[in-house]
This record gives structure tokens, C-alpha cells and sequence, in this order.
């Protein structure tokens, strides 16, 4: 007897425990529908966080393993149930007197997809990566030409856009007055599919990326901005282009010389030429303000507008130079400054434009505020714009090129040498007159030891990518000297040598 007491003790125990467990999902009802909510919405997190991993190493040509692909199927399977189950909850509370028998099925059927859900979140956390590749940043608006739609430039627009549209059309030309690194110019590209490009051989980073373009569903723009020489053989860089991408990829490069264009076989040049007389004037009067509509001032300064020879450059600068002046007399001396300066030559910066950017130098000088507001008051003359991060500007390369050479004249004589292709010190027959180097490099096989530069003020080294080694004695003809900067990755930047504890006039020393 006490044998068959014990066996209906324990099935009386069990059936206890199953009906209290049954009439549960219907007390508990409304806690199973909102458990489920939250442990859904858990899990959508991480199913983000896994889908943007797999997308990413899918654009880096990764293979994403079949226990992932897996996980996001069930994951997907499991979020209709969800779905499903919450629509249900709607039906079910509908009128005054819930159905009991739906709640108790949909409190149920909720609890089930609940342990599901906990279970594919927990292999889930072993699968995501803390970071992936961001997206392309974002464009940033040229404030210096916008909004407003010019005739000639809107007719060189159509004739781009026909050319995009022509099949037989691979690589567009665009010249017009104004040295690409090609590993730069790849991962710019790489960038812009959302592609991580590693390792040093060009060749093999350039396989990567064609290949990853190639794979593109849709079909691609590539636009090479401000060329210098000559790109013969784009499949370095990653580029497919022609047949091999069924016409799928075009390229459209910008840049100064048509020669250019003819080298690099563009099937369609287009020369961008001046500003009309018109546009010329509207853009002038934009940037320097409507108070040239007043009677005294308004021939004077469509003259000065005229003496711009329709380039936006030139426009820009000298309205910007001038805005603050509202009195014909310094009008009259603008015009005259226009038509009587010597025009020099400097390297990379058009003849057309050195009086312009010399009158806005000129009158910049007046500014006696230029001494504590600097940036800002080059950024109101429109020799600086804004940058596309917050503590950053940007200087057109030919304002810069007039800058070195304008700064040169004085007792300040710059040598700038930003080649990252470069594997020496540049070579120069002294290095005594100058006083500010600003150098950047690959590599240096060799530095010159010592160098003899008693009037340098300011020394600026970084080296892309291999480690170099200053001689003890490097900062020995230094005595000037009083700011060092050395850059680079941490395993590039050398010991400093013994010879910088004989810069008497050190003041600032930066990595």
C-alpha cells in the first residue's frame, strides 16, 4: 500500500505542477506578450550589429561562415513568429471579454518563442565584431560656388551627363585651369564601395578592388579629381573599365592640362572654360556684396570684375578682398593694381590669376586685425573655406602654391616637399636660407648629416610608413631653431638624437 501511495503522491504532484503551469500562461498572460517584446527587441540589436559584420567582410571578398548565415535564417524565421504572435495580441484583446482559451494559447505560444529568442541571442553575441568599415562620409558642399546654376557650366553639365549615358563612353576628360598617389587614389575608391584595403603590394590591393567592383550589382562612377600626370594603366589602381566590366564602370577625371586627357585615352575631353561676362559680374556682386549697386561705386566695380577675366578663382578673391572697402577711392586703386601689376611666374599657379590673388594679399595685409582673428578673416576673404571636420579648413591648391611663393619673398623663405613616393631627403645645393622645412615622405634612405640651416625656425618630418634614424649630430647647424615636429606611425618616429639637447631656443617639440 505504501508503494501505491507514493506513485499517486507523485502523479498527483506532477499533475499539480502541470495545471498550475497551464493556468499560468493565462495569470500571466500579459507578462509572456511583453517579455516577448523585450527580448525581441534584444535580439533585433544583435541580429543588426551581425548583419552589418557580414556585410562588411562580404565587401572586403570575405567569406562569412555557414554557422552565421545559418544563425541570421533562423533569426529571420524567428522574427515573423514574433511578429505574428504580437499581431495575434491585437485580435485577441478586441471587445469588452478577451477570449480566455486565445490568451492562454498566445501567453503559451509567447513563453515558447521566448526561450527560442534567449537561446539565439546568447550564439549571437559570439558573433559580433565590436566595429565594422563606417559608410562613405558624407559629400561636402563647396561654399564657394553653390546655388546658383550658371549657363556655361550648366551646358558642360548636359554634355557630362549625355557622355554617362553613351555606352561606348568608358573614361571622361574634364581640363580646365585650376600628382596623384596611386595608393591613395585606391583606398579613396576602396572608401567609397565600403571596402577595407590591407597590405602594402599595389598590384595585389589593386586585384581586390577590381574584383570588388566588379561584383557591384549596380553600375559605378568612379570621378578622379584634380589630376596631374597621366594614369596609363588604371588596372593598378583597381579600376575595371571597358569590356571587362560590360560598360558597367565609368571613369570621369578632372584636371588642368588636355594633354593629360589625350594621355590617358579619355573618349570624351571637355575644356571648362571662363565665366561669361554676365556670370562673371553675378557671381562678383554674390560675394562682395549688393553695396556695388550704388551709383558712385557700380562701373568701378564691374571694371574690377571685368579685370578677373572670367575666373571663378580670381572673382572669388578679389570680391573677397574687397567687400570691406565701400569708397570709390579704394575701388580706383583696386582697378589700377589690376591693370599695372607685373605679372610673375610661379610654378603651378596660371598667370591669369597671380594679380588677383596678389591684390587680395595686398589688402589683407591693411587688415590690422589679421593678427588675432587670422582664420577667420581668411575664410571671410575666401582664401580658406570650411573643411569637412569642424576644426579643419580647406585652401585651393593654387592659393597655396601663391602662398609658399608670396611667403618666400620675405625674410621667410619656405621649402615645402609633400611627396609620399619619396625616398630621400630633397636634395638642395644649401640649406641655408631657409627657415621653415615642412616635409613629408615614404622613406628616407639617408638624411643628410648635419643639416646646416642657421636661420630655420620651424623643422615638420613625417614619414608615411618606414621607421627612420636622425644622426646624433642632425640638429647641430640648427641654432635658430625653436619647434620640432615629427610624425608618423609610433614604430617610425626615431629616438631623438643627442644633438637636440643644443637647441637652445627650443620651445616646442610635438610627435
Amino acid at each position: 500500500m505504501d508503494f501505491l501511495s507514493k506513485i499517486v503522491e507523485k502523479c498527483s504532484e506532477l499533475l499539480i505542477n502541470k495545471v498550475v503551469k497551464e493556468i499560468g500562461y493565462l495569470i500571466y498572460y500579459k507578462r509572456s506578450i511583453k517579455s516577448l517584446d523585450e527580448e525581441s527587441d534584444k535580439l533585433e540589436k544583435i541580429r543588426s550589429g551581425v548583419q552589418q559584420g557580414a556585410e562588411a567582410a562580404q565587401r572586403n571578398l570575405q567569406v562569412i561562415a555557414p554557422s552565421v548565415e545559418a544563425w541570421l535564417t533562423i533569426v529571420d524565421t524567428t522574427t515573423v513568429d514574433v511578429a505574428t504572435t504580437l499581431r495575434r495580441r491585437a485580435e485577441v484583446e478586441r471587445g469588452w471579454c478577451p477570449n480566455l482559451m486565445s490568451c492562454y494559447s498566445l501567453s503559451k505560444r509567447s513563453k515558447e518563442i521566448v526561450l527560442d529568442v534567449i537561446v539565439l541571442r546568447t550564439e549571437g553575441n559570439n558573433y559580433v565584431d565590436f566595429s565594422h568599415p563606417a559608410p562613405p562620409a558624407p559629400t561636402v558642399e563647396n561654399e564657394v560656388v553653390h546655388g546658383e546654376e550658371f549657363d556655361s557650366r550648366k551646358q558642360k553639365e548636359e554634355e557630362v551627363m549625355e557622355a554617362l549615358r553613351d555606352d561606348g563612353v568608358t573614361m571622361i576628360g574634364i581640363c580646365g585651369l585650376g600628382g596623384v598617389d596611386l595608393k591613395k587614389l585606391q583606398g579613396e575608391i576602396a572608401r567609397g564601395v565600403r571596402m577595407t584595403l590591407e597590405g602594402d603590394d599595389l598590384l595585389s590591393r589593386g586585384d581586390r578592388l577590381r574584383t570588388r567592383l566588379m561584383f557591384q550589382d549596380s553600375r559605378i562612377l568612379i570621378i578622379l579629381d584634380d589630376v596631374w600626370k597621366a594614369l596609363h594603366d588604371l588596372k593598378k589602381l583597381g579600376i575595371p573599365s571597358g569590356s571587362n566590366h560590360n560598360h558597367q564602370c565609368k571613369v570621369t577625371f578632372t584636371m588642368r592640362f588636355r594633354s593629360v586627357c589625350e594621355a590617358m585615352g579619355a573618349q570624351k575631353i571637355m575644356e571648362v572654360g571662363m565665366f561669361s561676362e554676365e556670370e562673371a559680374w553675378f557671381l562678383f556682386r554674390q560675394k562682395v556684396g549688393d553695396f556695388v549697386d550704388e551709383s558712385s561705386l557700380h562701373g568701378i566695380a564691374k571694371e574690377v570684375a571685368k579685370e578677373c577675366k572670367g575666373l571663378p578663382l580670381a572673382i572669388i578673391t578679389v570680391a573677397g578682398a574687397l567687400k570691406k572697402f565701400k569708397t570709390k577711392p579704394s575701388w580706383d586703386c583696386a582697378l589700377k593694381q589690376l591693370r599695372s601689376a607685373e605679372t610673375r611666374i610661379i610654378p603651378e599657379v596660371p598667370t591669369e590669376l597671380y594679380t588677383p590673388l596678389r591684390l587680395s594679399y595686398d589688402y589683407l595685409k591693411n587688415m590690422q586685425e589679421i593678427r588675432c582673428l587670422l582664420l577667420e578673416t581668411l575664410k571671410d576673404c575666401f582664401l580658406l573655406t570650411r573643411g569637412s571636420r569642424r576644426k579643419c579648413v580647406r585652401m585651393h591648391d593654387v592659393v597655396r602654391d601663391f602662398a609658399l611663393y608670396i611667403a618666400s619673398e620675405g625674410k621667410y623663405i619656405f621649402m615645402v616637399s609633400h611627396d609620399v613616393d619619396s625616398e630621400r631627403f630633397p636634395s638642395r645645393k644649401s640649406y641655408e636660407q631657409y627657415t621653415h622645412m615642412s616635409i613629408v615622405a615614404n622613406k628616407f634612405e639617408e638624411l643628410p648629416r648635419p643639416v646646416f640651416c642657421p636661420k630655420l625656425k620651424l623643422l615638420m618630418l613625417k614619414l608615411i610608413r618606414h621607421p627612420f634614424k636622425l644622426q646624433d649630430d642632425f640638429f647641430d647647424g640648427m641654432s635658430e631653431h625653436n619647434s620640432v615636429s615629427l610624425t608618423g606611425f609610433w614604430y617610425s618616429i626615431p629616438p631623438l638624437p643627442a644633438s637636440i639637447q643644443r637647441l637652445s631656443n627650443l620651445r616646442t617639440l610635438s610627435d
